[in-house]
């Protein structure tokens, strides 16, 4: 009678013992056993932890981490992330939210919504992302006098089109945009420009025409990347002389101004085929 009693008792120490596998999982971490509820689709935690055994979600063996099927059941095991493919997906997280901040930012400033896009049109609101950075950036009929200043930390920026608005000045801070190379702010009402415009050491293509401009800083002779120069339909009287620093440029437009008298340094650029000037 009391063997059987036993074994009736060891039957159902047994029962509960399985259940007990089936809703626990087992981790030996540094040689330490450490219990805790994991569900069916739980990732592992990466192999930087030291993982030694795996428990299979299938039946409870204890596998080790390195094999895709269960020992026991042959049933496919949790996959283990690397801590590497956690840190780049953290990080592209963290970027790609940033963005989106700053953008938020800027559309409650303007009142108006700025899409995603991957064809930036200068005459349309949107923005380019690449590697989750903000490169290209388009506020075109927004009304703002003054540019949002949370457009001064988008060091990534290279291309900003700043259309019909109501710009009458340019920040100093427009100097720490360092890696631009395209700077669209025809048809606004800018008086004047800032020194430090003179920074934009990669600017290839600046337009300011149909400004309110009365003169150009001689710090403008610093942008030696640059190409094409818009000054078309302002009120100047003169150009700087600096203007004969820029070996590259290819094309100056100063139509519609005043009578303008242009340095012979640039003169010579014409001259020598470099620089096609329309006046």
């Amino acid at each position: 009678m009391f063997k059987s009693l036993y074994f009736l008792m060891f039957l159902y120490f047994s029962s509960l013992k399985l259940k007990f596998l089936k809703l626990q999982s087992y981790f030996y971490i540094d040689n330490k056993i450490k219990i805790t509820r994991v569900p069916m689709n739980h990732n592992y935690p990466s192999e930087s932890q030291n993982i030694v055994k795996i428990p299979c979600p299938h039946c409870g063996f204890l596998c080790s981490p390195q094999i895709q099927f269960c020992s026991k059941c042959g049933e496919p095991l949790p996959k283990v992330r690397s801590s590497e493919d956690s840190r780049c997906t953290d990080n592209s997280q963290i970027i790609e939210s940033h963005a989106e901040k700053i953008i938020k930012f800027i559309e409650k400033e303007i009142q108006k919504p700025i899409p995603l896009t991957d064809n930036i049109k200068p005459n349309e609101n949107g923005y380019k992302c690449e590697e989750g950075e903000i490169t290209q950036l388009s506020l075109s009929k927004c009304g703002f006098n003054i540019i949002p200043a949370r457009i001064m930390k988008l060091k990534t920026l290279k291309k900003l089109f700043l259309r019909r608005n109501c710009l009458k000045e340019l920040p100093n801070s427009i100097g720490m945009l360092s890696n631009l190379e395209m700077l669209d702010l025809r048809i606004n009402e800018l008086k004047e420009l800032p020194r430090s415009i003179g920074l934009l050491s990669n600017l290839k293509y600046l337009n300011i025409s149909s400004n309110e401009l009365f003169s150009i800083p001689e710090t403008i002779g610093n942008l030696e990347s640059l190409t094409f120069l818009n000054l078309n339909n302002n009120k100047l009287r003169s150009i700087p002389e600096s203007l004969g620093n820029l070996k590259q440029l290819k094309e100056l437009k100063i139509k519609a101004n005043f009578w303008i008298t242009v340095p012979e340094c640039v003169e010579c650029l014409q001259q020598n085929g470099s620089l096609i000037i329309e006046n």
